[in-house]
């Protein structure tokens, strides 16, 4: 995304979360301990990571063990659509917000 002004932090490049920690950061309110799961996503030599909170990440992985995915977008060379179907999926979810990265870090570890 392109940078946003955030009112804490200035200008940042604002990353994904779900809609609950959007909710709790935008009010300011720490829910109390937090589960956060991290989808990582690699894609044409760039890396992102996005937290989320494991109601949402269960929608997607149902094995409850795991807090933590790698998915690998396509590669054009190898003509191999990897886990490009299920990041979409991900991405284009209407649950999925913007946020202040700066504020997220905050967000999680203040409630842990």
């Amino acid at each position: 995304m392109k940078p946003a002004i955030c009112e804490k932090h200035g200008i940042q490049n604002f990353v994904v979360t779900s809609s609950d920690f959007f909710l709790a950061i935008d009010e300011g309110k720490i829910p109390g301990p937090i589960d956060a799961c991290k989808i990582k996503t690699s894609a044409f030599e760039r890396i992102s990571e996005n937290f989320v909170s494991r109601h949402f990440f269960q929608r997607f992985f149902k094995d409850s063990e795991i807090s933590e995915v790698h998915l690998i977008d396509r590669e054009k060379n190898l003509k191999k659509m990897n886990d490009r179907l299920l990041i979409r999926k991900i991405f284009s979810d209407s649950d999925l917000k913007y946020v202040c990265p700066a504020c997220l870090h905050q967000f999680l570890k203040n409630s842990n």
